[in-house]
């Protein structure tokens, strides 16, 4: 992939030759292998610490001596490829990046296509940078509010084919999400207390619009993830239901049956002395009292509301 160099001016430039000065403001995205091998780097660019990408689990900021440094485990939402995650370092002058799967790179050429700057400050392109991890999440979300009330509708209309599955797969969505958005907060309250005076009052007023949006995004995947959980309970509610259903049906069979079996019981005992045995039209009484007796239990059921 090559270490990449880029200048922060009054866009991002990406510079083809490692080629500036100590005062220039630059941003290198380079693995750990390319790392290794002693590229070319600003002077002050040192102290970086080289984690391992799969240590890294979650997102985070951790504020140093003389710079600040933390990891990103960026989720995606499409579910076509694993989580993201790499590592950084912040020094007053730069960013390094160290990435194995090159998303600090397509991150950045995102900001350096779409972004209008008026800055050329690092908090600056930071803030750009956190703002690309949380943009079109709020669509997303909706779109997962969506299928979560289509879910919904298809157990009010007793349609319950593969819903285990699919609201499986939406809660662990969601549970990713809220997870995702709880650590981008506390992130970015980390960068808002500028321990080290790393970044201005301007830049700091910045990531405080960025924590409050990651924590609203928070609150809406929580309020979702409770949704969620009321659409499986109503789930649950209808196949207790319908299971009740199926209870009482199978009850009120069972009991028909039982003066039946008394009956067939009763004659079954054939003893010797039973007129009815020997009576012409003992076969067919029997018959007519059985068929009474179901005619009766079902006209009780009626009444009583129970079939």
């Amino acid at each position: 992939m090559g270490v990449h160099y880029y200048k922060i001016v009054d866009w991002m430039e990406e510079l083809d030759e490692p080629v500036f000065t100590d005062e220039d403001k630059v941003v290198v995205v380079a693995t750990r292998t390319e790392l290794s091998r002693d590229p070319v780097l600003p002077s002050w660019m040192t102290d970086y610490a080289m984690v391992d990408p799969e240590t890294i689990h979650f997102s985070m900021a951790e504020t140093n001596q003389y710079n600040l440094s933390g990891t990103f485990c960026i989720i995606n939402h499409q579910r076509q490829e694993e989580e993201s995650c790499f590592s950084y370092t912040i020094w007053p002058r730069g960013v390094l990046f160290i990435d194995e799967s090159g998303t600090a790179i397509r991150i950045i050429e995102r900001i350096h296509t779409y972004r209008q700057w008026k800055a050329t400050d690092v908090g600056r392109f930071f803030y750009n940078f956190l703002e690309q991890l949380i943009y079109g999440d709020l669509r997303y979300l909706e779109q997962l509010e969506r299928a979560v009330s289509r879910l919904e509708q298809q157990v009010l209309g007793d349609d319950l084919e593969d819903f285990n599955e699919e609201m499986a797969d939406l809660r662990k969505d969601i549970i990713d999400c809220n997870h995702y958005y709880t650590q981008l907060e506390d992130l970015g309250e980390e960068l808002v207390e500028n321990e080290i005076d790393l970044f201005t009052e301007e830049e700091v007023r910045k990531f405080d619009v960025f924590t409050h949006r990651a924590a609203r995004l928070r609150d809406e995947s929580g309020m979702l993830r409770e949704y969620s959980m009321q659409v499986q309970e109503l789930y649950q509610s209808h196949i207790d239901l319908n299971m009740n259903s199926t209870m009482k049906m199978l009850t009120v069979a069972t009991i028909i049956f039982v003066p039946l079996q008394l009956v067939t019981g009763w004659y079954g005992m054939n003893f010797r002395y039973m007129p009815e045995l020997s009576n012409r039209y003992g076969y067919v009484g029997v018959i007519a009292v059985c068929v009474l007796i179901v005619i009766f239990c079902l006209w009780l059921f009626k009444k009583k509301d129970l079939w």
